[in-house]
């Protein structure tokens, strides 16, 4: 674990910082979303015969 992230989730950053933090995780998420797409067409492609 990164040493930003443990200070983090300890709370001893400021509100913006941790606010800034959290934006990340919805980023993260559609990224997750959109290669989770991308394997599946993939994966549907490659599986028919």
């Amino acid at each position: 674990m990164e040493k930003r992230e443990h200070m983090v989730h300890n709370g001893d950053v400021g509100k913006a910082e941790h606010e800034g933090h959290e934006g990340g995780h919805h980023d993260h998420h559609a990224m997750m979303v959109a290669d989770f797409k991308r394997r599946f067409w993939i994966s549907l492609a490659l599986s028919l015969p």
